[in-house]
Formats: C-alpha cells, structure tokens, sequence
C-alpha cells in the first residue's frame, strides 16, 4: 500500500470518548481532507484509514486493529459511490457500536457519513450534517449548534476563497467556537491528500501535550510555517 498524505496530530492520554470529524473535497485545488477532534484516540492510525490517491475514512473514538486491512480494500474499490463504501464499510466493522460513526471522502470528491445509533449513556448530542463538498459527523457535542456553526462557516462563500488546509481549520474553530465536546478535547488530527500527485508527502505525525485551548493555536501555528495563514472569516 502506497501512503502519500498529510497527517498532523496532536496527541494526548484520555480515558473518555467524544468525537467529531470534518471530510471535505474541492474539485478545483484537486484536494480531499479531513480534520477531527477528540478526547479519545484519533489518529495516529487509530481511527483515520487513509489511501493516497483513493481517499480517507475515518471513524468515531474506536481503535480499527486489523480491521483497517478491509477498510482499505473497500477505499480502493472504484466502483462504490462514496455512500457505498461508507455504508459497507460500516457493515465491515459492526456499527452495532455507538463509537463506530463513519465519514470518507474519496477521490471523486464525493462526501458520505453514517453517524452510528445513537449516543451512548449521557453523551450528550450525536449527529451529522452531509453537503456534497463535506461532512460534518459527532458524537458527545454539548449541543446540534456545534454541527451547524461548522456548516455555516464551510458553506460560506468566503471560505471556500481560502486555501484548503484553512478551510478544515476555520471548520473545526467553528467547532470549538461553539462549544465542542462536553469532555475536554485532547487531540486533533488534520490529513489532506493532493490527488493531483503520487507520493506528494510522506505521513508525517506529531505527538503534543497541552490543553484544549491551544490545540487549534499549535495546529495554526503548523500551518503557518508551510505558508498558510488562516486567519479568521
């Protein structure tokens, strides 16, 4: 297997489970991504399945194990619209399980998300919102207002102006903005692939320690030293 993307983690101990994903596409920058936060495991293999030039799968607070080896055949499977594979991927790792949401995007910019059943004990609101472009799927949200202020901030013309890699920041800011998880997030994870070029990067992941709010301040503070400067809406 070939692995040819970005992959910018922030990685820290936790004992409980909350998470959210962003998949996004652009046809015309000829890049897929996808950004997630958590206060369980994300990354790092974990719950990201990434296959350069094919697409990203993700996964809510659940370590795949072997099971990535299957996700990874559905990914390269050509024929499956994206709703396809989400669906069979979902199928493939028993999404009998609250932690289990699935979001991909693939290499034809398609955008699809199954969002698991439901919340787990008191985890506070779980639920997605699916746009052709991008997905936005969480469970463990303080509330249905921290999936619609990401919406509003990817759906807004302006950002779509924006380099990619700002766009899935701007997105997840919007997340924490608007109050995120009920736990304390402790990780964030950005992957993006440029489908224009094999083997543009290799993985590359980094592991830090801090608190909630610097994690978006470290994740800018990366970005900028590849040029790209995000700033606010």
């Amino acid at each position: 297997m070939k692995i040819a993307l970005t992959l910018i983690a922030f990685l820290f101990s936790s004992h409980t489970f909350a998470t959210i994903w962003i998949t996004l596409s652009d046809p015309a920058s000829g890049k897929i991504g996808v950004i997630g936060a958590s206060s369980g495991y994300i990354g790092d293999y974990r719950t990201m399945v990434p296959v350069d030039n094919h697409g990203i799968a993700v996964v809510g607070s659940w370590y795949l194990g072997k099971k990535q080896d299957h996700l990874i055949s559905v990914i390269r499977n050509p024929a499956l619209t994206a709703h396809e594979a989400t669906a069979e991927m979902s199928r493939l790792i028993n999404l009998d399980s609250h932690k289990r949401r699935v979001s991909f995007v693939n290499a034809r910019f398609e955008n699809a998300s199954v969002p698991g059943r439901g919340c787990h004990a008191n985890n506070k609101y779980c639920g997605k919102y699916e746009d052709p472009h991008f997905t936005i799927t969480g469970g463990g949200l303080v509330s249905e207002n921290v999936i619609l202020a990401a919406r509003d901030v990817l759906a807004d013309a302006r950002t779509e102006k924006l380099p990619f890699e700002c766009r899935l920041y701007l997105g997840m800011k919007a997340v924490f903005d608007a109050g995120g998880e009920y736990k304390t997030i402790e990780r964030v994870a950005l992957a993006v692939d440029d489908l224009s070029v094999n083997g543009d990067n290799k993985m590359l992941v980094w592991f830090r320690k801090g608190a909630e709010d610097s994690l978006l301040k470290q994740l800018s503070g990366r970005l900028s030293t590849r040029g790209l400067n995000c700033g606010e809406l």
